[in-house]
């Protein structure tokens, strides 16, 4: 019975029994220029012919070819599009850190610094792509600045 199951897990966790892939790549640019270290997910539309979300991230002339679980490419179909380029920046010092922690504190949540717009993490930015049977290595992702904050988390 265990090895029936993990046989199973392995035919169903097989990245390379993927079938019907087409290239799948493009560029991300944001107000005209290239931006590199972007995180792409590509989820399929309910309904589309696609089951498989496919990822990238952009070199820094822009450019990224698609990957679904491990292989090249992306399956036919209709996707919303997310990207996402963010890093972390602590409010306090190292030393500060290191106080609270020895006094078992909690910290500051950290600053988030979006070097993309926030709104194009979200699924209803409005970025569509439809890749067909051929394959798409035309992808262009034009992104605009936007200077709206995004929402104020809370730890609730």
């Amino acid at each position: 019975m265990q090895l029936c199951l993990f046989v199973l897990l392995a035919i169903g966790c097989n990245s390379s029994g993927i079938s019907g892939l087409v290239r799948a790549s493009g560029k991300v640019t944001l107000d005209g220029s290239p931006v590199g270290g972007v995180a792409i997910v590509f989820t399929p539309v309910p309904g589309s012919s696609s089951d498989r979300v496919a990822s990238a991230v952009s070199s820094d002339d822009g450019t990224f070819v698609l990957d679904t679980i491990g292989n090249k490419g992306a399956l036919p179909g209709s996707y919303v599009v997310t990207l996402s380029k963010s890093t972390t920046k602590s409010k306090i010092t190292a030393e500060e850190e290191e106080r609270l922690n020895t006094a078992g504190k909690p910290l500051p949540e950290p600053e988030i610094i979006y070097h993309i717009p926030w709104k194009y993490e979200r699924t209803d930015s409005g970025i569509t792509v439809e890749i067909d049977k051929g394959g798409k290595t035309d992808i262009l992702i034009e992104l605009k600045s936007d200077n709206t904050p995004p929402p104020v988390r809370s730890n609730i």
